[in-house]
């Protein structure tokens, strides 16, 4: 896994990125993402950061940390399965996001604080 460790320091220092991207992939620009997401902000946004978390296919779903997610809006984007998407998907919400968003191949699952799971299924 890459990125939480930066992730981590600065919610510690009481920051709060714009959001998290949460990637379950191992590709090469994923973890050029994670391991630099926390240098520079977008110049796009003032200058936010978004934080983007890359997890290894060795990485279990439910032995992740991911207390550092509390409270943040978050995109999961699940590429190795639907199956390991969703454990993904539960293990961040018992974490407390605000807001977690994770596409599956037939719909989308959104979970909120304040109305908590709902299916969209892809038209």
């Amino acid at each position: 896994m890459k990125g939480m460790a930066q992730l981590l320091e600065l919610r510690r220092k009481g920051y709060k990125p714009a959001c998290a991207y949460v990637f379950d992939d191992s590709s090469w620009l994923f973890q050029v993402h994670a391991d630099e997401w926390h240098q520079q902000g977008n110049s796009f946004d003032h200058g936010q950061l978004y934080a983007h978390i890359q997890l290894d296919e060795t990485d279990s779903p439910e032995r992740i940390d991911f207390r550092p997610l509390t409270g943040l809006e978050v995109h999961l984007m699940g590429y190795r399965s639907d199956e390991r998407t969703i454990r993904l998907y539960e293990a961040i919400k018992r974490s407390g996001p605000q807001i977690l968003a994770a596409p599956i191949s037939n719909a989308v699952k959104i979970f909120t604080k304040e109305t908590g799971d709902d299916l969209f299924p892809n038209r």
